[in-house]
């Protein structure tokens, strides 16, 4: 439950566009091409910006942990 709320906070403090592309990837489960389709962007641009994320989220992620 800890972990939830820590990893809702950094997503909600993602970029607008970046936060739509993971929230619709991974709690509306819509694939690439879909997320592209809705938003109206290359599906370049989805998964560069859910690899971005990823790493960023992981990033920050680690860093609390080992602060802890």
């Amino acid at each position: 439950m800890l972990l939830h709320g820590r990893l809702k906070k950094m997503v909600e403090a993602l970029p607008e566009k970046a936060k739509a592309v993971v929230l619709l990837r991974y709690q509306e489960d819509l694939d690439p091409s879909e997320i592209s389709e809705m938003l109206e962007m290359p599906i370049s641009t989805v998964k560069s910006h859910l690899h971005r994320s990823l790493t960023l989220l992981r990033d920050r992620l680690r860093k609390q942990e080992v602060a802890q």
